[in-house]
């Protein structure tokens, strides 16, 4: 029986969902498999969160772990661009420095599901590669993408870019090669992408390549999108393996996450594991959290607020005139919806200089400083995704203090896409009910 390293990064708000992924490698592995977990936390995790831990070991007799942590304070200015991200996903980058004693070990995101024993892959003969991943789609794509790691990044090329969600690393090598010294360089540098490109753009030439099934997005199951691109990494075979037949499923986006949505596809399976992990109380609080946040991306969520908002004409209070902040793509979703089911918008607010001159609808696009002295105490749907908190503490320190904020959650094609089939008919009827034809 050989034993194999895996190694897991989780914060406080990732603990939970990394158990699941634990439990369900434990679930999925032959008998003859044995891992080894590593929780390699930040100082300040709570010693609490390691019952959920505990719990694993009550349920596998064989699960084996360590929780060692480490002084973060040099991870704590880091800038991070994508919002669900935390400073723990660097920790990877210095493995072989924290995990001195192990010539290689396998990584792992919490966001995942694994479906299959994993054993051959670490066994594959990788001696000459810092890395190893599954090649991303994207990054082999000639677009602005791509164009932006090579003209402003100082990519070489990006042909054999990964994703850095499931890994093999060569930990002896990194550190033969002194390579922690450049990823700690690199690392503060802002790359997009943060430590998925601090690893691609420090391991260029010497990164494998893993078979698309150790990493299948769950937007990629039960659909043609991966035949879609123009140049594809991924060979047919590759492909219909990975659908059929995945190792991982890899929750990647925050629409893809079961607690965040409860509609997506493998969900079910995530749900079920999770049940077996946490009391009663805890799984009941986690489910209902994530169907409220479900429902909030629906129509009838947002009718309901402006309905409420139109009955205050019966009563003594007095109804808040409705605005949109932000006229992007989803902004303009958003206001061709209110004008299918016939809702009244008083204005538009918009930094962009560029948009509040433009034609091709009826009612005003002003700057948010122009508009606070008439809509200072209206409600303001904003519909710039993933800015809530920031916008709305903004608009309040210019004079919007008393104005009553709603955030729009645009389903973009990425959210589609996740869906389950059994809820595409719901959502189908969904969008019937923003274009005003669907009146149940």
């Amino acid at each position: 029986m050989s034993r194999i390293p895996v190694v897991f990064t989780p914060d406080d708000n990732f603990i939970i969902p990394t158990c699941v992924a634990v439990y369900s490698m434990l679930e999925s592995k032959r008998t003859d498999t044995e891992y080894y977990f590593y929780f390699v936390v930040g100082h300040h995790f709570n010693s609490e969160n390691i019952c959920y831990i505990e719990k694993i070991r009550k349920l596998f007799i064989e699960f084996a772990y360590e929780v060692i942590a480490i002084d973060d304070a040099s991870f704590k200015n880091m800038k991070i661009n994508t919002k669900h991200l935390s400073t723990s996903a660097f920790y990877r980058l210095f493995l072989g420095s924290i995990l001195a004693d192990e010539e290689k070990v396998m990584y792992h995101d919490g966001d995942i599901l694994v479906l299959d024993d994993l054993s051959d892959y670490f066994k594959k003969d990788f001696e000459d590669c810092y890395v190893s991943g599954v090649p991303s789609i994207y990054a082999v794509q000639n677009g602005l993408w791509r164009h932006e790691r090579v003209e402003k990044w100082g990519f070489p090329h990006t042909d054999d870019y990964i994703f850095s969600g499931d890994l093999i690393i060569n930990l002896s090598l990194i550190r033969a090669d002194g390579l922690e010294e450049k990823f700690a360089s690199h690392m503060k540098l802002g790359y997009p992408s943060e430590d998925q490109d601090v690893i691609n753009r420090c391991c260029i030439g010497k990164i494998g390549k893993l078979p698309l099934r150790f990493c299948m997005l769950n937007r990629w199951i039960g659909n043609d999108i991966l035949n879609s691109f123009e140049i594809n990494p991924y060979s047919s075979e590759e492909i219909s393996e990975a659908q059929q037949k995945p190792a991982i499923i890899h929750f990647a986006g925050a629409d893809a996450k079961p607690w965040k949505n409860t509609r997506i596809k493998y969900g079910d399976d995530w749900w079920r594991i999770l049940k077996s992990l946490l009391s009663i109380e805890e799984f009941s609080q986690w489910k209902t959290r994530a169907e409220e946040s479900t429902k909030e991306r629906d129509w009838i969520h947002y009718k309901n607020i402006l309905d409420n908002n139109f009955s205050q004409l019966n009563t003594n209070q007095q109804m808040r005139k409705i605005v949109i902040y932000g006229f992007g793509k989803a902004g303009r979703e958003f206001y061709s919806t209110m004008v299918n089911n016939n809702y009244r918008i008083s204005a538009i607010i918009d930094a962009n200089a560029l948009k509040i001159n433009q034609g091709g609808i009826n009612i005003p696009i002003i700057t948010p400083e122009d508009a606070k002295h008439k809509y200072g105490n209206a409600m303001i749907f904003i519909t710039v995704q993933g800015d809530f908190e920031q916008i709305c503490e903004n608009l309040r320190s210019i004079g919007y203090s008393n104005a009553v904020f709603i955030c729009y959650i645009q389903k973009g094609d990425f959210y589609y896409q996740v869906i389950d089939d059994k809820y595409k008919m719901y959502e189908d009827e969904d969008i019937l009910r923003k274009k005003g034809i669907w009146a149940k």
